[in-house]
């Protein structure tokens, strides 16, 4: 019998986001998912390489953002700036030959507890202190419920020492 290989298998990635369960994007409509787009080749970072361009989450069906962060442009119809940003710098790699991918996790959302949750807030409080302010409040036991978008963005800072390429902050 074959093992499956897990889906970020062969990316660069901090070890942290091996804790979700990832699918592979295929043009599935999965809603309140949070995702990550990644490159390959690797792109440099301030502290080594890393395959992940972006990081994010939506109610939305996944399909729906996907359209809108990598097809649509810079279109009338479309003022975001993270879709305009997106689908204009995918173009680009995707034009010199860069591999883009999708990977999805089924949730928004996930506890952490004790020390866990202590050094996230601490890492927290270093990347995005107003966040750290306004919602990080464990309960009486230590557990917090944390976005996993930004668990993955403190990660990935933590890792790198900068946010990925496409995100504009922690």
């Amino acid at each position: 019998m074959s093992q499956m290989t897990p889906p970020l298998a062969g990316l660069l990635v901090p070890p942290s986001f091996q804790r979700f369960q990832w699918h592979r994007y295929t043009e599935l409509d999965d809603a309140s998912v949070t995702y990550i787009y990644t490159v390959a080749p690797p792109v440099s970072r301030l502290n080594g390489r890393s395959s992940v361009l972006y990081i994010g989450k939506t109610e939305q069906p996944i399909s729906k953002r996907f359209a809108q962060e990598t097809r649509t442009n810079n279109t009338p119809g479309n003022s975001q700036a993270t879709n305009i940003r997106t689908s204009h710098i995918s173009q680009l790699l995707l034009d010199r030959g860069d591999k883009i991918s999708l990977y999805y996790t089924r949730s928004l959302s996930f506890d952490l507890l004790g020390r866990e949750a202590e050094e996230f807030g601490r890492n927290l409080q270093t990347w995005n202190k107003s966040h750290f302010q306004r919602f990080f409040k464990p309960d009486s036991r230590g557990k917090v419920t944390v976005s996993i978008e930004k668990y993955l963005l403190v990660e990935y800072a933590k890792n790198y020492w900068e946010v990925p390429p496409l995100n504009n902050a922690s």
